[in-house]
């Protein structure tokens, strides 16, 4: 049985190897394969080298092939050891396209992570609709932390038609208890994987086992215990020895002896050129006839190749035509130590150079650089790693490699070109080790300032500028958004024509983002319009994603999430028809919409995106997003640890970013303590980050003099102060809360701050006033559709929301009437009316006209104005602007002054 599969020299660990002996493992076969098919969800091959793990799978590949079965083979060596390789080398054999973003937007916004990836692999294999068997060859080189993970996912959660066949020399690491009792594995180990006299007598040749005869056979089988390695090499010396039974006799099997035998059994009968260019080629992970013309000079050397593939010393064909070869794994480590031993190191050197310039010339970049370093031609490395960094980077599945690469030059004190630095810095940043990244800019940027660097002028424009962008986008991540609003409005200062939109694009919205955590919503919405422009340029679903998620947080801190969960759901909606439904940016968008469902009371809708954004938290690398996320999360949260929005688990996304994100957790965590009623916890939390409920000084509360970080933290201690009824050092935060909000038109705030109020009022006593604050939230919360400050209030706002569903027109417009019952009936309460005038009938009226006096007194009142304001501004006494009050609410026929606002607002009397 045999099978051909084209492949070259890079690609071969795409396909099973090419066997050019008799398959003869049926015993192992059957136990695998049933009427052809898999007899298990995974079949798992534990052993160690050389008992035929490899030959067992290809056999099991070509019967499904046989069959019209799909099948992915990827087989795993040192240069593909990462969960990334595994993931990419299963979706290449599916033609999955892959996920690209530029670079910029894939710090910005976060390479898709393992799980997302994981996601995606599993979400395209679902959608097959035809049975698929995945083949892993040697798993045991990656160690991965995450590979446990990514094997639970391919067993547990794919398709019931996806099957998997791996193999390993060590313990596979999945869930195997699990995988047991639901019927889901077939272990295969040493002993099942043993050849039987059977199969030893089909590989043998019939004039091997006329000279050997039936005792000769059991022999084999007992010095050998069916190691099918040993059998194999047991075969090639015999077919070469002159008495047959004198050989058998002096051989002792064992894996310890298994390296004398190789020596003396057949390098001993190799001549020395044979065996020296047996040794050299051992240097090379993969060979071809035209790989060894180049470290073989001389023409006639080549012939040694054929020689020795013919003397079928364990090479295995990477196909039956292409001409590629490797060694046998074991016999390629025995090789290797005796290359170190005999082979001088300048030919050693001289082999890995001349392979790695064969290998430039044929487009085999890796292999290129590969032996480039094993060679110690560190210069032509570098310029290898100069033409390829970018490549490298931007595939995620080379950047371990790139960064072990650029480690062993380092480690040489070999200096990297400026380029290969600049893609350096983007492999550690891409990994969120941002310290490292930051030190390795200030490091690029003062070499680049050297004369050297600057006599290639347009490149050196070109990096220095790249650069500068990059540091800005890193700043953004790292919280420095005084620095990143700095560099990324230099880099803008000094666009050109041929800019790459992508990178305009990105640095007006790091400009915006930082314009939006200052509260500064104009400049903003300049910066984010400018972004919408390189966007149109750049044609991309995902850049346009990505500016809506900038500038929908924007419409979020104004308090609009009407209005921006409205666009965020088109932007879903666009981006999940044009790219992978786990994209980051889908993600993204995602948790800013779960923030808006959840502040309009949609819970429903919150946690399905969630469920679609949490994925993403770890890794998209904005915090903005993530707070976005975590403060919906938390909002969701029953308070149960077994919630998937518990404590520890969004503790752990937030301890990945810069430090505020935690501290705005400890902020989330602190205010939904209070809303379950569960005060001790909320003030141990508070107290956490440095906040405690019997401070009396308001001031400092923080060292942050990020706006938005500043109001997170004073509206949570206002709510922990009324709660410890701690009043006099609340009502001053309370009081400039207001203030600020009204300032900067952030009207969810707002709303949130005038409720505080409503419950200080309620809580001293002065109904009054607190009607007045709480009819203010509706009139804001209204066009806004804002419900959940109102719905976590509920308990403690039900008196003052009863006061006023029994009073006479205290709400003006039907929209808000309306949207006072919504509330009622979103908060629990009841919708009755009896004995008073429904809601939906009150109408706003005037019984007699305004005096021009009157006039200007209740424009003042809608500005929020005080009465001592007000006598100020008008130059009269507080005694008149009270007595002028008075009169305004009988013409109104109401109690206080944000009613007679609000039905002057109805009948068009003030603005």
């Amino acid at each position: 049985m045999s099978y051909t599969i084209n492949m070259n020299g890079e690609n071969d660990v795409n396909a099973p190897p090419y066997v050019n002996f008799p398959l003869v493992r049926v015993k192992a076969l059957r136990r695998v394969i049933v009427g052809g098919k898999l007899r298990h969800k995974l079949t798992a091959l534990l052993a160690p080298i050389g008992y035929g793990k490899t030959v067992l799978m290809s056999l099991v590949f070509s019967e499904l092939q046989r069959t019209g079965k799909q099948c992915v083979w990827i087989c795993l060596n040192e240069r593909h050891a990462t969960l990334e390789s595994i993931i990419d080398m299963i979706g290449l054999q599916l033609k999955l396209q892959a996920q690209e973003t530029h670079p910029t937007g894939a710090l910005l916004g976060g390479k898709a992570s393992i799980e997302q990836r994981t996601d995606y692999l599993l979400n395209n294999l679902r959608s097959s609709p035809l049975p698929m068997a995945i083949f892993i060859d040697n798993l045991n080189y990656c160690s991965d932390a995450g590979i446990n993970t990514l094997m639970n996912r391919l067993v547990f959660d794919s398709a019931p038609q996806i099957e998997l066949v791996v193999s390993s020399i060590e313990d596979i690491p999945f869930n195997r208890t699990r995988a047991e009792l639901e019927g889901l594995l077939l272990p295969l180990g040493p002993s099942d994987l043993r050849l039987e006299r059977s199969e030893v007598e089909q590989i043998f040749p019939d004039d091997l086992k006329a000279k050997l005869g039936e005792n000769g056979i059991q022999t084999v089988l007992d010095r050998t215990e069916g190691w099918p390695a040993a059998i194999r090499m047991i075969q090639i010396i015999l077919e070469r020895s002159s008495d047959v039974t004198q050989s058998l006799e002096s051989i002792s099997v064992s894996h310890s002896l298994l390296a004398e035998l190789l020596n003396d059994e057949i390098l001993s009968r190799l001549d020395d050129d044979l065996k020296s260019h047996l040794l050299e080629l051992s240097l090379l992970h993969t060979f071809s006839t035209d790989l060894c013309q180049e470290i073989w000079s001389d023409p006639d050397s080549v012939k040694m190749l054929d020689s020795l593939i013919q003397r079928n010393i364990l090479m295995v064909p990477l196909d039956s035509r292409s001409g590629w070869f490797r060694f046998h794994g074991l016999l390629r480590e025995f090789l290797i130590a005796q290359a170190m031993k005999v082979i001088p190191c300048e030919r050693r050197l001289d082999i890995y150079r001349r392979a790695a310039l064969w290998s430039e010339r044929n487009d085999l970049w890796q292999d290129a650089i590969e032996y480039s370093l094993e060679g110690e031609a560190f210069g032509h490395a570098t310029d290898l790693l100069d033409r390829f960094a970018e490549r490298a980077v931007r595939d995620s599945g080379h950047i371990a490699k790139f960064l072990r690469w650029t480690d062993i030059l380092l480690k040489n004190q070999v200096s990297l070109a400026p380029q290969t630095e600049y893609w350096l810095i983007w492999a550690f940043a891409f990994r969120r080790q941002y310290d490292v990244a930051k030190r390795r800019v200030q490091k690029l940027r003062t070499r680049l300032g050297t004369t050297q660097v600057k006599s290639s002028a347009t490149n050196y424009s070109k990096l220095r500028r790249r650069i500068s962008l990059l540091q800005a986008s890193i700043d953004s991540l790292t919280d420095n958004a005084a620095e990143a609003q700095r560099e990324a409005t230099d880099w803008l200062a000094e666009a050109q024509d041929g800019d790459d939109p992508f990178e305009v694009c990105a640095a007006h919205c790091i400009v915006g983002n930082s314009y939006t955590s200052q509260h500064c919503f104009t400049k903003a919405r300049v910066a984010l319009q400018s972004a919408k422009l390189s966007a149109f340029k750049a044609n991309s679903v995902y850049v346009n994603g990505w500016v809506a998620t900038y500038s929908n947080l924007i419409t979020i801190a104004e308090g609009n999430y009407s209005e921006a969960y409205s666009d965020l759901i088109r932007e879903i909606t666009r981006t999940r028809s044009e790219l992978p439904e786990n994209s980051e940016i889908t993600g993204a968008l995602a948790l800013v919409a779960a923030k808006c469902a959840v502040e309009m009371g949609l819970e429903s809708e919150a946690r399905e995106l969630l469920k679609k954004g949490l994925p993403h938290l770890r890794t998209h690398g904005f915090l903005e997003v993530a707070a976005c996320g975590l403060n919906a999360a938390v909002a969701l949260w029953d308070g149960v640890s077994a919630s998937p929005y518990d404590r520890q688990s969004l503790q752990e996304i937030a301890n990945s970013y810069p430090p505020r994100l935690s501290l705005m957790l400890g902020c989330f965590i602190t205010k939904r303590y209070l809303e379950l009623g569960r005060v001790e916890e909320a003030a141990e939390e508070a107290s956490r980050i440095g906040m405690h409920a019997d401070l009396t000084d308001p001031g400092n509360l923080l060292s942050s003099d990020l706006p938005q970080m500043h109001d997170i933290f004073t509206i949570t201690h206002a709510d922990l102060l009324l709660t410890a009824r701690n009043f006099e050092p609340a009502k001053l935060l309370i009081e400039n809360g207001i203030s600020r909000a009204r300032a900067e038109r952030r009207t969810a705030k707002l709303v949130n701050w005038l409720l505080l109020k409503t419950e200080y009022f309620s809580e001293s006593q002065n109904i009054e006033a607190a009607k007045g604050s709480l009819l203010e939230a509706i009139r804001l919360a209204t066009s806004r559709r804002i419900k959940l400050p109102f719905m976590v209030r509920s308990s403690r706002l039900a008196h003052i929301m009863n006061a006023i569903r029994t009073e006479h027109a205290t709400l003006a417009h039907d929209t808000e009437r309306h949207y006072f019952l919504e509330l009622l009936e979103s908060m629990g309460l009841e919708l009755s009316t009896q004995g008073h005038q429904p809601l939906q009938s009150m109408k706003p009226q005037l019984l007699d006209r305004l005096t021009t006096r009157e006039s200007d007194l209740l424009r003042l009142l809608s500005a929020g104005m005080s009465n001592e304001q007000i006598g100020n501004r008008l130059n009269i006494s507080k005694t008149t602007v009270k007595w002028h009050l008075q009169n305004i609410y009988g013409k109104f026929d109401v109690k206080n002054r944000s009613t007679a606002v609000a039905h002057a607002r109805v009948l068009g009397l003030i603005n």
